[in-house]
């Protein structure tokens, strides 16, 4: 069995020249072309490259091969990026993807300090799952999908392997018996994985999953995915916006669940008069 590869944190000064590199020497280039030249220059990375000290974070090497060796069908790349989620949270057979160790010995997910620092998944997006970052974004200039400047919903939300981790976190639930149900909706489609996670939904998980479950209820899942509105958005983007407006109003926070519930149906009937 292989042992499982302990993560680093990029240094701060090193990660100014990687974002340095890109903007002045590929700026007209592809991530690609990017990674590509990374893996060129920095066959591995010395004492000045990362930070001092352990993070206590380890990776799956198994994983990581799945993950890098992925065969990524285009026209259904929300599928992949469900099982990309799953396989970086969650693992197989019971052992998780990237994780660190509790004083038991047991391996539990990122605590928030940790799922916070940029210049580890930095470190994940450039160097160890470079592969998987190609296959998936390689045509791609967008540098938010390979570089995380700071921490927001946005940033996290469009970042190659940030967003595969914390998507899968906020839907996980250890009550429930299914744990993948509620990541299988968020991934129902490229588009609603973004709008959800990016905006003040993804800042409450309870809501958030709550607002899943709403989606994906028989009655409600086809309105909810497949109808759109007059301008063209899908249908749940109208939700989307009144669920935020209604969360000043209301607090979802304080409220119980049936509330909430009657409050989502209100307003998806409203988005489907549009």
């Amino acid at each position: 069995m292989k042992q499982d590869n302990k993560i680093y944190a990029l240094s701060q000064s090193f990660m100014n020249t990687l974002y340095d590199d890109w903007t002045e020497q590929f700026y007209d280039q592809s991530i690609s072309d990017f990674l590509g030249y990374l893996k060129a220059k920095y066959t591995f990375l010395n004492s000045e490259s990362i930070v001092k000290g352990d993070t206590g974070i380890f990776f799956n090497p198994e994983i990581i091969e799945s993950l890098n060796n992925e065969n990524q069908n285009k026209r259904k790349y929300f599928e992949h990026d469900f099982k990309s989620s799953e396989l970086i949270y969650y693992g197989d057979n019971k052992c998780p993807g990237l994780y660190r160790i509790d004083e038991n010995g047991s391996k539990i997910p990122l605590d928030f300090l940790t799922a916070t620092d940029p210049r580890i998944w930095n470190y994940l997006s450039l160097f160890v799952l470079n592969e998987y970052t190609i296959n998936r974004w390689g045509d791609s200039k967008d540098g938010k999908r390979i570089f995380l400047s700071r921490i927001s919903n946005e940033k996290i939300s469009r970042h190659s392997i940030a967003r595969l981790y914390w998507s899968a976190g906020l839907c996980s639930d250890q009550n429930r018996s299914d744990n993948t149900g509620l990541l299988r909706v968020l991934w129902s489609s490229e588009d609603f994985m973004t709008q959800v996670t990016e905006r003040s939904t993804s800042d409450n998980k309870i809501q958030l999953q709550w607002f899943l479950e709403f989606c994906n209820k028989p009655e409600n899942t086809n309105r909810v995915f497949n109808l759109r509105s007059s301008d063209g958005y899908p249908i749940y983007r109208s939700l989307l916006k009144l669920f935020i407006a209604d969360d000043l109003i209301y607090n979802f926070g304080n409220m119980e669940k049936n509330q909430f519930d009657e409050i989502c149906l209100i307003n998806l009937e409203s988005c489907l008069k549009l």
